[in-house]
């Protein structure tokens, strides 16, 4: 959850300067936020579903603003969520909304202000989400427990996993033949984790990466890595897989961002919620370096961006 999460900053950022020494308190309670009434106060700008668009997830206002892309310009706003975290968005164009205080995910067509699918699961709270490009599935990682929601062809109730080495799940993202990719932390948030659940296979494996990853961030595709972030380190590490091994192919460096907890990668940018600098951020990619925009609106600024995703018109 959201303030799990901030907590697990704390801890990571104290336990790198004190060579993992202190730190070693519980992180606080999550509170919930805004009411499901709420939610008839969405709207979407006529139109609006003819284009790309950007959605962003705010876990301050409970809103998930929507933006036209690469444009920028704000067409909608989505209400009623309780604390909503990491989004995702299939090859249909549907947004995938991971609720974490509601203890449910949401899916929303391309465009749509009103959602068209609620999968619950409760008492855990999802934190990311990711859909599988060959069967599907969605897969919801649980940032509240210790499992993995993986839903069949996205819809009815999940089969759950258990991660030998992550106790605190934080996103995921699938490659093109359908292994999924998860990271995460151990041992009170101290420790860097990333596990594969492989095509076909029932177990999460561990993957050693051979790289310093400082705090969990965003996982996807990149159409030739599996792409990983460090939201200490503001950076985007892109990984060759094999048996379970990662091989560090390059690094993204997200230059002036402040904090980036998700990214998503469209083409030849990667957009990232820049929660420290209270903004999203554009950049190219994999080049990085001095971003090349800022998502900016007059009618609103973001409080706390945390989930991203591009979706495009079917």
């Amino acid at each position: 959850m959201r303030l799990l999460r901030v907590a697990q900053r704390a801890l990571a950022a104290c336990a790198a300067m004190a060579a993992l020494a202190g730190c070693g308190t519980m992180p606080p309670t999550p509170q919930p936020a805004a009411a499901r009434s709420d939610r008839g106060n969405s709207w979407m700008m006529p139109g609006a579903a003819n284009g790309s668009l950007l959605y962003v997830s705010d876990t301050a206002t409970n809103d998930v603003y929507v933006f036209s892309y690469p444009k920028g310009r704000l067409v909608g706003t989505l209400t009623g969520f309780d604390n909503p975290q990491g989004l995702c968005s299939d090859r249909n164009g549907d947004v995938f909304i991971a609720n974490s205080a509601g203890e449910e995910t949401l899916e929303y067509a391309h465009g749509g202000k009103a959602p068209i699918q609620t999968l619950y699961d409760p008492p855990r709270s999802p934190e990311g989400c990711a859909v599988d490009p060959v069967t599907g599935n969605l897969a919801v990682s649980e940032g509240g427990s210790e499992t993995l929601a993986i839903y069949a062809k996205a819809t009815g109730k999940p089969k759950h996993y258990k991660s030998p080495n992550i106790t605190q799940f934080a996103f995921c993202g699938y490659d093109d033949l359908g292994n999924l990719f998860i990271d995460g932390s151990s041992y009170y948030y101290y420790y860097f984790e990333f596990d594969e659940l492989s095509a076909g296979t029932k177990a999460l494996k561990p993957v050693a990466l051979g790289q310093t990853i400082m705090q969990a961030g965003g996982v996807q595709w990149d159409g030739k890595y599996v792409a990983v972030g460090d939201a200490g380190a503001n950076a985007i590490y892109r990984f060759s897989i094999r048996g379970h091994k990662g091989t560090l192919e390059g690094t993204t460096s997200l230059t002036g961002a402040k904090m980036v907890d998700q990214f998503w990668i469209a083409g030849s940018k990667v957009v990232a919620a820049n929660v420290g600098g209270l903004n999203v951020m554009l950049w190219s990619y994999p080049a990085g370096g001095a971003p090349i925009e800022v998502v900016s609106n007059p009618r609103v600024q973001p409080h706390k961006p945390f989930g991203v995703t591009v979706s495009s018109p079917h």
